[in-house]
């Protein structure tokens, strides 16, 4: 069976071999110094590798194939862009491999240094259909293992986010505080919502949030109106005070809202609906009129809890779900689940994003450090890892578990986890 060359590329660059007495087909002794670096471009797999051959010093490139014959399936013999390859690596195969002026290039074969049990172990790994490949071998590895992969992953994950602020400050002509305003109104509408959250900040122009900010009556109904949620036919006088207000808003701005039916309220707690998040979404922009400002000051986490602790929505939320529907909850406050999902999702975010932005280390420093210090989110997907004998401290570890199982686990990236190596070199514990 032939294995994929990304497999072998790890082995070769992880050092999974035995590098006792090593010697090339050719015969010459071998000594690693330096595996190289991974070629993301074309040419050789591993560029300006270090190695010594019956003593005497090489420099150059790897390249890596299943078979000796595939550097001629390949066409690298009349390629000059690997005549800098000083050592062929190869599972299988003796075939003599030349340079295009002639020179022979030494190989070495995996298969005679490597344990054979490595392969079945990636082939069980690729074939496992349980919700992470490495699920039975999960609580075998070492803490030291999980918690260097969860550390290095964490910062991976914040820039994921960081991208996308940027790219939606570069739609926004570099206006941070509309950025803040729109990322913040997506947190609120979390997974279900998010995007009828982006699409009801972007249905208005962001100077409406300014010139409104100081009058509370006048921002609800500028943000109920455009949510097509506003009754059309008010049963109650709150409402037909923001009936009112918004019919004025939206022909002096000539504004037109969005279909209603954007909206997702099914199989949902009360608490998450959407009229709920919008309330408190306008609250929010009329106690702290400047999102940004506020994030890019705060010391620690704290000073943001006290920020929420301030933050009140109108009275007719009190015992009100939707529009004219008695619910048995009190949203006028934030809860404390919620404030924190804010704080990992949206200050935090942006704090880092501000801090890479104008090269401000202590702003990114600060961003993590409140991440550690929040609890572990709560979700189905830590659950299975806790479950499964991994040991999650705080925010910042949920956060590095969703971005391994996003890009690593799900698309079965196993040689690139270093608990994915640990798996495949020890199965038998």
């Amino acid at each position: 069976m032939r294995y994929p060359e990304k497999l072998l590329m790890m082995i070769w660059q992880c050092r999974m071999y035995n590098a006792k007495a090593l010697r090339c087909e050719t015969g010459e002794y071998l000594h690693i110094i330096s595996p190289g670096s991974v070629n993301r471009d074309a040419g050789p797999d591993f560029l300006q590798a270090k190695i010594q051959m019956d003593g005497i010093a090489w420099f150059g490139h790897i390249e890596i194939h299943w078979d000796a014959a595939d550097w001629y399936a390949h066409g690298h013999q009349s390629d000059v862009n690997y005549d800098g390859v000083i050592l062929h690596v190869v599972w299988q195969g003796d075939d003599v491999i030349k340079r295009t002026d002639g020179t022979i290039i030494p190989s070495l074969q995996l298969q005679k240094i490597v344990d054979p049990q490595i392969l079945p172990h990636y082939q069980q790994l690729m074939e496992s259909l349980t919700w992470i490949p490495c699920a039975s071998r999960l609580p075998h590895v070492p803490n030291h293992i999980s918690r260097q992969v969860l550390d290095r992953l964490l910062p991976d994950r914040l820039m994921e986010k960081v991208e996308m602020v940027f790219k939606m400050l570069s739609d926004y002509q570099g206006d941070w505080e509309r950025t803040v305003r729109v990322w913040m109104a997506q947190t609120f509408g979390m997974r279900v919502n998010k995007h009828a959250f982006l699409r009801l900040l972007e249905s208005f122009p962001n100077a409406l949030i300014d010139r409104y900010k100081h009058r509370k009556t006048s921002l609800e109904a500028l943000l109920f109106g455009q949510s097509g949620l506003l009754p059309s036919t008010p049963t109650d006088s709150y409402t037909q005070c923001l009936r009112s207000e918004y019919n004025y808003l939206k022909k002096l701005h000539r504004l037109t809202p969005m279909d209603a039916q954007e909206w997702k309220f099914l199989r949902m707690r009360p608490s998450n609906f959407p009229t709920i998040r919008i309330a408190q979404l306008a609250a929010l922009f009329h106690h702290t009129p400047n999102l940004c400002s506020l994030i890019v000051e705060a010391e620690n986490f704290k000073n943001v809890e006290v920020v929420f602790s301030n933050v009140e929505v109108s009275d007719y939320w009190t015992n009100q779900v939707r529009f004219g529907k008695i619910g048995n909850i009190n949203s006028r406050f934030f809860s404390k689940n919620f404030m924190y999902h804010l704080i990992i999702n949206s200050f935090v975010v942006i704090a880092y994003a501000y801090g890479h932005y104008h090269g401000t280390e202590a702003l990114q420093h600060r961003a993590v450090k409140w991440l550690e210090k929040l609890p572990p989110e709560n979700n189905n997907l830590v659950r299975k890892f806790s479950k499964h004998g991994l040991d999650v401290l705080h925010a910042g570890d949920t956060q590095a578990l969703l971005y391994l199982h996003a890009r690593y686990c799900s698309s079965k990236q196993c040689m690139s986890c270093s608990i994915g190596y640990f798996v495949m070199n020890n199965r038998g514990n």
